[in-house]
């Protein structure tokens, strides 16, 4: 079996310079789980609903709703995104992906 009988072809991007409040909205809006991160064209990171939740206010916070959004605004995705990843092609065996899963 290849990773493209298995992958999702649909991906949603976000530039590693918008801004963490954004981000959380297009997550919400979208209803998914994960945002890839573009630089000038090339992928430079991903960052997932976890990552946002980490960096956000929690909950009893006791900032006022304008104050959390002006900070949430200032908070950069390429601040919170994971770095670094691994890729594979789409005409790979899901069996190699798992090999360098395992390594």
């Amino acid at each position: 079996m290849l990773v493209k009988d298995l992958m999702n072809s649909e991906v949603i991007i976000i530039d590693s310079n918008d801004s963490l409040l954004n981000a959380i909205s297009m997550v919400n809006e979208l209803n998914i789980g994960r945002l890839l991160v573009m630089k000038k064209g090339k992928l430079v990171g991903i960052v997932s609903d976890r990552d946002l939740r980490r960096a956000a206010p929690s909950n009893a916070t006791t900032l006022e709703i304008h104050e959390m959004k002006y900070l949430l605004g200032k908070v950069k995705i390429k601040e919170i995104m994971t770095p670094n990843l691994v890729s594979v092609r789409q005409d790979d065996t899901v069996a190699h992906v798992a090999k360098i899963c395992m390594n």
